[in-house]
């Protein structure tokens, strides 16, 4: 570190007074040698340094050189094309899946009670998970004994023409664990809901947004 700043402070001196490069390169060797700084006191006892407070040295102009240029671009978007000519595809119908553990139990709330008739059921073999898909109007659900096709404890709204007479209809039948009445909804809508055996919850509604 010494010999670094040795050398530095004879280059400074050769810049002043143009000394030639081989008695700079001498003086370099011989400092070196001693192994101690020259101060800037020295060098202006030798004349080789203006007076302190005045500035006498030039340096040239430092030059960079020039690397490749970075340029940054945003991150590409996800986001759907908004371009008419690529018109989104149309969502259409949503079926959910929901889980039971118990054809008897699933028939008798789903078909006795809420009046929903079966579309189709299917099992891999006999004596296999039952996996049913039950309708009524444009309402369509799945009813699935898999494990790992649904979780106990869903929760959906099923918007209806009248929900009052709806209401009506099901209590007329006197359900033993689910006794019902229309709401007014502080967001508002007119909601009733129904517990399955399963612990799904079917809000049935006036309208999905109101």
């Amino acid at each position: 570190m010494q010999d670094d700043l040795t050398a530095i402070s004879v280059r400074l001196a050769q810049a002043y007074d143009g000394i030639s490069s081989a008695d700079g390169q001498a003086e370099i060797e011989a400092a070196s040698v001693q192994a101690r700084p020259v101060t800037a006191q020295q060098w202006r006892a030798k004349g080789r340094l203006p007076p302190a407070g005045q500035s006498g040295l030039t340096f040239p102009a430092l030059q960079l050189p020039v690397g490749p240029s970075i340029t940054c671009q945003a991150p590409h978007s996800h986001h759907p094309s908004t371009d008419a000519s690529q018109p989104m595809t149309t969502l259409r119908k949503t079926t959910p899946i929901l889980r039971s553990f118990d054809e008897a139990k699933a028939r008798e709330f789903y078909l006795d009670f809420l009046g929903f008739q079966v579309v189709f059921e299917h099992r891999f073999e006999p004596g296999l998970p039952l996996y049913m898909g039950v309708a009524r109007g444009d309402c369509a659900l799945h009813l699935s004994e898999h494990h790992g096709d649904a979780t106990p404890g869903a929760s959906m709204r099923i918007e209806v023409d009248d929900v009052d007479a709806l209401c009506s209809e099901l209590m007329a039948r006197h359900p033993r664990h689910n006794r019902a009445e229309v709401q007014a909804m502080p967001w508002g809508t007119r909601d009733f809901t129904v517990t399955d055996p399963f612990g799904n919850r079917l809000t049935f509604t006036s309208a999905i947004s109101a």
